[in-house]
């Protein structure tokens, strides 16, 4: 999965995109308009309730092989 960040993290609060690394440690994406995550999409991964403003984001999966 491929997420591009769109939006300033001046335009809203709230809405921050976070991957369970594992059990006890969780990513936070920087909020950076402009900043790309890519990752594989079966990590478990959410977007946050925006709380005010817009956060807009560009997302997008890409396939390849099948895994064995």
């Amino acid at each position: 999965s491929v997420v591009v960040q769109l939006s300033s993290h001046e335009d809203y609060t709230g809405g921050e995109f976070q991957m369970m690394e594992d059990q006890n440690r969780t990513f936070f994406a920087p909020k950076t308009k402009g900043t790309i995550i890519i990752f594989d999409s079966r990590l478990p991964h959410r977007a946050k309730k925006v709380l005010s403003g817009e956060r807009r984001s560009l997302v997008a999966w890409v396939t390849g092989p099948q895994w064995r």
